[in-house]
C-alpha cells in the first residue's frame, strides 16, 4: 500500500517529528511555544512541515495532509481509480485539499494524467470527470500543480494556469 493511503497512525509510525519553535511574524505567544511540527517520512525521505498555526495540533494535522500530498505526488503508478467511489456525487466528486481522502484523489488524477500522455481531457474522462473538474483538483494545491505541469511540459504541452493567473 502506498504511503499516502496509510492511516494516520501507521504513516506517523513511518515519519521521525520534530517540534520546534518558530521565528517568524506573529506575536509573542508565537515565539514562546513550540507548536511548529515538521514530520520525516523515513521510507522516502520526503517531509512536510507547519506552522502557521498556534495549536500544535492544527500545525500537526495540516503537516501530515502535505506529507501525504507530497508522498501521493512522488508515488504515482500505484493509485486505483476506484479510491475515487466515496467521493462521487451526481455532478462529479465532492472533495477538498483539506479533506482527507485529497492525497488519494490527487494520486489518481497524476496517474490518469501520465496514462493520457499529459493530454487533460483524456485524463478526466478516465475518470468520469468534467475537463474543468479535473483541473479543480489538480490547480487547488501548488505542488500537485507543478507536478501536473511537469508532466505537461515533459509531453511538450502548455503549462496549467489558475483561473486567477
Amino acid at each position: 500500500m502506498p504511503g499516502y493511503a496509510l492511516s494516520d497512525a501507521a504513516l506517523i509510525a513511518a515519519c521521525e517529528i520534530s517540534n520546534c519553535s518558530t521565528h517568524s511574524p506573529g506575536g509573542q505567544h508565537r515565539n514562546k511555544t513550540e507548536s511548529s511540527i515538521r514530520f520525516r517520512h523515513r521510507p522516502s525521505g520526503l517531509s512536510a512541515q507547519c506552522d502557521e498555526h498556534r495549536d500544535r495540533a492544527d500545525n500537526r494535522a495540516e503537516a501530515l495532509m502535505r506529507l501525504r500530498i507530497r508522498l501521493a505526488i512522488c508515488e504515482r503508478g500505484v493509485s486505483d481509480p476506484a479510491w475515487l467511489q466515496p467521493f462521487r456525487r451526481a455532478n462529479g466528486l465532492a472533495i477538498t485539499p483539506t479533506d482527507a481522502g485529497y492525497a488519494l484523489v490527487v494520486a489518481c488524477c497524476l496517474d490518469a494524467l501520465a496514462a493520457a500522455n499529459a493530454v487533460i481531457a483524456e485524463a478526466a474522462a478516465t475518470l468520469a470527470l468534467s475537463t474543468s473538474q479535473f483541473i479543480k483538483l489538480i490547480t487547488a494545491d501548488n505542488d500537485v500543480l507543478h507536478a501536473a505541469n511537469e508532466l505537461r511540459a515533459t509531453a511538450s504541452l502548455r503549462p496549467i494556469r489558475r483561473n486567477s493567473d
